[in-house]
């Protein structure tokens, strides 16, 4: 063993092995030296002038390297080439500012050269490497479309809000992102809706969570809204319907327990549905999706099963030990009716177990699995399309199902499924006619008539 002699420095530098330049890398202190691994000679050094304390972690990227220091929230990006530094901020999340303290802990890179970061308060983040820029990832809460509007004119990628389908193909920013710029603040859980004047609304949460309304015109600015009740609005609950759908509690601090319909126009409660508990807080939305039924029932997806509410009452559907006639998991993504039976039948897909054919009259369930031939048992949304087909959005891509009732063990057995990447997913427009698809940087357009074989 041979010891190199350095200046006495009280900190514990990295060492890494950089195999493509055939040397030694130490990172310590304010600077990169460069060792000759055969001669022991240091060969060069580089200063680092990035902020912050400690040396956290750091990562070699070919001939890049990343470095986190303790109390800097920023990402330094150093040139082995040059010696240039670049300063990478991360991206905010609900407008609001990022922790002061530590951030980077650990980086980790993957086949497709994207860099993963574990951060100390701040989730797991992303920095994709086609794109150049960082995402907070946290289980449920990456970026998803959002139909805006009943029409489908307004497909909004609501974590960053911009408008995915103007008739220019242009995307760009909905007004109503610059509107909320000067509150810090975005949509609770990236719920936003337009309205049938064409005014947007969103929970967002300031002092306390607040219903606001942006527009029509831009002149109308940005406003809040009382519920005129001391309830606390948590989330909007985006769904086909003219009215919002709020998730509420009974007042601030308390857990959400309320389901309020809210009338846009004349800006005032018209219903109110106490649910039969309350939703706990979990790492996605409490309330996944929603189905109205035409007897008037109504249906909600969520982490605690699925809840119906007819005649009245709730009944709570969800996994009964030892009954394989009931829900396989309470962790619901996603409802759709029947195109066939939209009075009868009510499919469910669950983050965990599957695809679901419930019987809405007795409540028997039937479970699709990746034993009977579904690609994956992640069903993050579906939907009907005009031609009487069922859409899903899974783990493996978007996924037609034909002639739903048949409803055979190896329904399917025969189906090719289009490998896509496919983030939770997006209406389509109202006569069903095309579907848009998020793909990582991306969108796709399924056209139900050209892709169903």
């Amino acid at each position: 063993m041979k010891r190199i002699a350095l200046s006495a420095w009280p900190g514990v530098p990295a060492l890494i092995n950089d195999t493509l330049g055939k040397r030694m890398i130490m990172v310590r202190e304010r600077s990169v030296v460069f060792f000759d691994p055969v001669t022991h000679v240091a060969t060069d050094t580089i200063a680092i002038h990035a902020v912050g304390g400690e040396l956290a972690t750091c990562l070699l990227d070919g001939d890049k390297l990343w470095l986190g220091f303790v109390g800097d929230v920023l990402a330094t990006r150093l040139s082995l080439t040059d010696g240039t530094e670049e300063r990478i901020a991360f991206t905010e999340v609900n407008g609001g500012s990022l922790p002061g303290g530590s951030l980077v802990n650990a980086f980790a890179k993957d086949r497709s050269g994207n860099l993963w970061v574990g951060t100390t308060g701040y989730g797991v983040l992303l920095h994709r490497a086609l794109a150049g820029r960082f995402h907070r990832l946290l289980q449920g809460s990456s970026p998803w479309l959002v139909q805006a509007d009943r029409e489908g004119r307004w497909i909004v990628a609501s974590s960053d809000m911009l408008w995915v389908n103007a008739p220019d193909g242009e995307v760009r920013p909905i007004a109503f992102k610059e509107a909320l710029r000067p509150t810090g603040r975005g949509p609770s859980w990236f719920a936003i809706q337009r309205d049938e004047q064409g005014a947007w609304w969103a929970c967002v949460t300031l002092a306390n969570n607040t219903l606001l309304r942006y527009g029509p015109a831009e002149s109308d600015g940005l406003h809040a809204v009382p519920l005129g009740t001391q309830e606390d609005p948590l989330m909007l609950i985006t769904c086909d319907s003219p009215d919002l759908w709020i998730l509420a509690s009974a007042s601030p601090g308390q857990p959400a327990d309320r389901i309020l319909r809210f009338d846009p126009l004349a800006q005032r409660i018209t219903a109110r549905y106490v649910l039969p508990f309350a939703l706990l807080e979990t790492d996605y939305r409490a309330v996944s999706a929603v189905h109205f039924g035409s007897d008037g029932s109504l249906w909600l997806g969520t982490r605690q099963g699925v809840l119906e509410w007819r005649s009245e009452r709730w009944t709570v559907h969800k996994p009964v030990p030892g009954d394989p006639n009931s829900l396989p998991s309470e962790r619901i993504f996603s409802l759709c009716a029947d195109p066939d039976s939209a009075d009868a039948v009510l499919w469910v897909g669950t983050e965990d177990a599957g695809l679901v054919r419930m019987d809405m009259r007795s409540g028997r369930c039937r479970t699709f699995d990746v034993s009977t031939g579904l690609p994956n048992n992640t069903v993050y949304a579906m939907l009907a399309d005009a031609h009487r087909n069922l859409w899903m959005s899974t783990n493996k891509g978007p996924l037609p199902l034909r002639s739903t009732h048949a409803c055979d063990t190896h329904l399917f057995a025969q189906r090719r499924h289009r490998r896509y990447r496919v983030q939770p997913v997006q209406r389509g427009d109202r006569a069903r006619r095309t579907f848009l698809f998020r793909r990582h940087e991306r969108h796709h357009l399924v056209r139900p008539q050209h892709d169903v074989r």
